[in-house]
């Protein structure tokens, strides 16, 4: 299973044109960060490390690490009339 993390600091690199060389120059984030990250060879990054990234690539950081991007939050479940569910 791929990494949210590893998908969306690719993604979010390659939109802005930028190279691994430059986000890592940008970020004050090590090269060999960036790559493992992305190359799915980290077990954890640490806030600052993600905090960083994050200012770069213009999000904020839950955004580099949402499980599952493509869904949206659920919904509350409903209640029948009276406010009882």
């Amino acid at each position: 299973m791929r990494s949210p993390l590893r998908l969306r600091v690719r993604e979010l690199r390659q939109a802005l044109n930028l190279t691994q060389d430059a986000l890592a120059q940008a970020s004050g984030v090590s090269r060999t960060t960036i790559v493992e990250i992305e190359g799915e060879q980290t077990k954890g990054v640490d806030f600052l490390t993600l905090d960083r990234l994050a200012r770069v690539l213009n999000v904020e950081p839950g955004f580099l690490i949402v499980r599952k991007p493509e869904q949206s939050p659920p919904k509350p479940p409903r209640t029948r009339r009276g406010g009882k569910a």
